[in-house]
């Protein structure tokens, strides 16, 4: 029996009746790990800056090619949400769901944290909405097939940057029970009684860690939880801060995590902002060489190289006539601004061996497939 075959066997998939292609997602994840590392970008062909960009996404506009995952959000349009996640199929992408859920109790948006997860939770008076929610998600799901009619694999990420206090669900307005309990009753929902069997699930508290015990403090458990993410931004970057140090410690800590529990490790949301909120600067970047220096970072570390996958926030369209000012991705041939000044340190992160976009991605699986992961303490 292979090391892989002995790996297959430890693990505990949050759905044990997950589709097969949904196992494979997750197999093919831990078995490039440590070799290799897929890139990710939000709202990849939804959202972009040059509004003429081939492929309406500024990532294939910028490299040739799109993003190996792309990321989603969910929207009460359901119908155009499966066909979204049906065409980023097509496009050779793995694809992973996020909700900025609104705040159910009052109506607003999920950044009024006025507490709200004891009213959505079984028998309280929002729990109506809650529910018309998840049901919505499973609707787009399961109506996510591919030409044959075999469900879609999607990563789910709800609830993420748990550990903040900007969102409902976070440390200032919910407790951890009360968390606990809303993850668990969102899966076993979506699973038990919707019976969507096509998601792996994702878990992303937001960085920085000072240690495995942060990292897990409002944790649900190992049997909700297939993929161990973190999301972390580097706000204000200078070359002699130490956030790409503490970010590799966040990686170290997440992919020891994951390895001893069976799981994949991610970087679930990653990015430079040039003032703390927006993303790359229009020009003068501080760090231009940014992409490049944090995969450096990563894969100098013998655990942090193990993460499957890092993934950047979206591109916002500001509009007819305004200049970009909130995107991740540097733009090629902006009809007014030209190409962006990290566009070259971008390419060269999209060209090495070792970074994975969407059109290295079929390619890769089968290999993947037969490559034994080693095992980290």
């Amino acid at each position: 029996m292979s090391d892989n075959t002995n790996q297959q066997n430890l693990i505990k998939y949050v759905d044990e009746q997950a589709t097969e292609e949904t196992k494979s997602l997750f197999s093919f994840l831990m078995n490039i790990s440590g070799d290799y590392m897929l890139f990710g970008h939000q709202n990849d062909t939804t959202e972009r800056v040059v509004q003429s960009a081939l492929g309406d996404s500024d990532t294939y506009n910028s490299v040739g090619a799109y993003p190996a995952v792309f990321g989603v959000s969910m929207t009460s349009d359901t119908k155009r949400l499966t066909s979204l996640i049906q065409d980023l199929h097509i496009k050779g992408g793995i694809i992973t769901l996020e909700d900025h859920m609104p705040n159910f109790t009052t109506g607003n948006s999920f950044y009024d944290v006025t507490p709200c997860v004891a009213h959505i939770l079984p028998g309280g008076k929002d729990h109506a909405k809650f529910l018309q929610r998840l049901d919505e998600t499973a609707l787009a799901a399961k109506g996510a097939v591919d030409s044959e009619g075999t469900p879609i694999p999607i990563i789910y990420r709800p609830f993420h940057e748990n550990s903040g206090s900007w969102f409902w669900w976070g440390a200032s307005s919910a407790t951890k029970e009360e968390f606990t309990k809303l993850w668990h009753f969102t899966i076993d929902y979506l699973r038990d009684t919707c019976g969507v069997h096509q998601f792996l699930y994702a878990y992303s508290p937001n960085g920085h860690f000072a240690s495995s015990e942060e990292y897990l403090d409002r944790y649900p458990g190992d049997d909700y939880v297939d993929i161990l993410g973190f999301d972390v931004y580097d706000d204000k970057p200078t070359y002699d801060s130490d956030w790409m140090k503490k970010t590799v410690k966040d990686a170290e800590i997440v992919v020891s995590l994951a390895t001893a529990r069976s799981k994949v490790a991610a970087i679930t949301e990653v990015g430079m902002r040039w003032n703390a909120e927006d993303g790359l600067k229009l020009d003068g970047n501080t760090v231009p060489d940014w992409f490049t220096l944090l995969h450096d970072h990563l894969i100098a570390s013998e655990k942090a190289k193990y993460v499957a996958y890092l993934m950047t926030w979206r591109n916002d369209n500001q509009g007819m006539g305004n200049p970009p000012a909130h995107f991740w991705v540097p733009f090629r041939n902006h009809p007014e601004y030209g190409d962006h000044e990290m566009l070259s340190d971008f390419i060269r992160f999209y060209e090495r061996e070792n970074v994975i976009f969407a059109d290295r991605l079929n390619s890769l699986k089968d290999k993947a497939m037969h490559k034994s992961r080693i095992n980290i303490t």
